[in-house]
């Protein structure tokens, strides 16, 4: 499954402005893969081998305590409801990213929400 086109930007982006991490359901080496010839910088993923999948948060939990960031001081960038569920669950402000395939999502959970990965380029970019 290849990456949305500007998925390469938002990552490396976010690596420069705070810390951040990949947190997947997805075994951590096919995210790997996946992103190997995108990402020159690619942040912690942390995978899903091991966990319990989205909705529960333990994936968030595990990326929040690799960071050495408190849950409450994390913010999310999801594209499904599971995710989005999962990071209520931790107590961390989810970010609805929309895209093609979920524009017609219920964002009623979401901290708030983005119009896909290009306006969050924008938003990225102006953060001090």
């Amino acid at each position: 499954m290849p990456l949305f086109s500007e998925a390469a930007q938002v990552l490396t982006l976010t690596s420069l402005k705070k810390p951040c991490a990949i947190a997947s359901n997805t075994h951590s080496d096919l995210i790997k893969v996946i992103v190997k010839d995108s990402i020159h910088n690619l942040p912690p993923v942390i995978g899903g081998e091991g966990l319990p999948s989205k909705p529960a948060p333990d994936i968030f939990l595990k990326a929040a305590k690799f960071l050495r960031v408190a849950p409450s001081k994390c913010l999310v960038f999801e594209d499904a409801w599971k995710g989005i569920t999962a990071a209520n669950s931790a107590g961390m402000p989810a970010v609805l990213v929309r895209n093609q395939y979920n524009k017609n999502l219920p964002a009623k959970a979401a901290s708030c929400e983005i119009q896909g990965l290009s306006e969050l380029f924008v938003f990225l970019r102006r953060l001090n």
